[in-house]
């Protein structure tokens, strides 16, 4: 959007140039209000694909523990209450080892996108864990629309080889 003549954000509250206040309402779009088909394909394929929009309500960092015969790691994900733009709040995990995704913060808006339901299986790596994170919901693709840029990350259970794009990737959410 713009005013005067200068672009203006959805964080901005003055015109940079007259320093009026700016009465821009802010609404929270999916990709699909923005171009409604743009999932009837992925729908066809799998047809439990889900996309969620939303903001940041709340958030946990926490840690699972993966152990093998020759491996004891642990890995951070983020339990997150996002809630849409109909005011549903949907509570999942997502990968927290991503720079991306590893400086979110409460108020950010994201896509989440999923082909199909995946759960994680791995223990918590501490008893506090238990009290906060009440499912094991994975989601493995996250759109970030912060202020200046949008960044997506996916996780390896996807595809080790996929390097293309996110269906939601295509519309400037």
């Amino acid at each position: 959007m713009q005013h005067c003549q200068n672009t203006i954000y959805a964080n901005d509250h003055y015109c940079c140039d007259c320093g009026d206040i700016l009465m821009q309402k802010r609404e929270l779009l999916t990709a699909e209000d923005i171009h409604p088909q743009l999932l009837d394909e992925v729908k066809q394929q799998s047809p439990d694909s889900e996309v969620i929009t939303g903001v940041i309500k709340s958030m946990y960092y926490y840690k699972r523990r993966y152990v093998s015969r020759t491996d004891n790691m642990l890995y951070g994900f983020w339990w997150l209450a996002v809630e849409d733009k109909n005011g549903l709040v949907h509570e999942f995990n997502i990968d927290a080892e991503k720079d991306v995704l590893a400086n979110l913060k409460k108020g950010d808006v994201i896509s989440a996108f999923q082909t199909k339901p995946l759960v994680l299986t791995h223990s918590f790596a501490s008893n506090d864990a238990k009290d906060v994170v009440k499912n094991n919901r994975f989601i493995p693709i996250v759109i970030a629309h912060l202020e200046q840029s949008q960044h997506r990350c996916w996780d390896k259970t996807i595809d080790r080889n996929y390097t293309g794009g996110t269906v939601a990737w295509l519309v400037g959410c």
